[in-house]
């Protein structure tokens, strides 16, 4: 028994959804036969990707990148979502509210989205991607670690003349908002004996 295989044009663009595909036969005698069946056409996946720089300086923004990968990524949309934990897994608090930022994604723009992440403490930190599909992909999720790192401190020391009798004023200036901790201020004669010591206790308000 001979069988004929007969494939049509390849049939592209179909979004996602149910179809019917029919075939009608028509013989040489004028007798015909007619067939069906049903296909679905499936969400593609999608990969992620999360770049972040392994370590940044505390006060500077964290610069976090994600790049969805489809194969037709200049036509996806949906939203990403970034969420900042600790090592733990604790959502991570800026200024009493969840580190948890959301972007659309713009057609065109090769399915990439950036943010810029403030306000992060010395610590080490995960930052976890959520794209979260759209009519035609499915959703994916990936993750990446960094780390803030203390900055170095700005300090200005500041002395006057002055004349026998009079009380001399040693003022420090630091410029780092937030800075903590303490000054030691010391002074020496010209035989480097210690003369006095003052300690001062920074309040982490402001410049001192």
């Amino acid at each position: 028994q001979n069988e004929q295989i007969i494939t049509s044009t390849p049939i592209s663009d179909l979004a996602v959804g149910n179809y019917t595909a029919k075939a009608l036969f028509i013989d040489a005698s004028g007798g015909n036969v007619s067939v069906s069946s049903e296909f679905h056409v499936d969400k593609g996946n999608t990969t992620l990707s999360v770049d972040v720089n392994e370590s940044t300086i505390y006060g500077d923004g964290v610069i976090v990148n994600v790049t969805v990968d489809c194969p037709d990524k200049f036509n996806l949309t949906g939203i990403v979502t970034i969420t900042v934990t600790d090592l733990a897994g604790n959502i991570i608090k800026i200024d009493g509210v969840d580190a948890v930022f959301s972007k659309n994604i713009t057609t065109g723009t090769d399915a990439k989205v950036s943010f810029n992440v403030t306000g992060l403490a010395v610590a080490n930190y995960n930052v976890t991607a959520v794209y979260h599909d759209d009519a035609n992909y499915n959703g994916n999720d990936s993750y990446d670690l960094f780390n803030v790192t203390k900055a170095e401190s700005h300090v200005q020391l500041t002395v006057e003349n002055i004349s026998f009798g009079e009380y001399e004023n040693v003022t420090i200036s630091i410029a780092d908002v937030n800075a903590s901790g303490k000054v030691n201020i010391t002074i020496y004669d010209n035989e480097s004996n210690v003369i006095n010591s003052t300690v001062v206790a920074l309040d982490s308000t402001g410049p001192v």
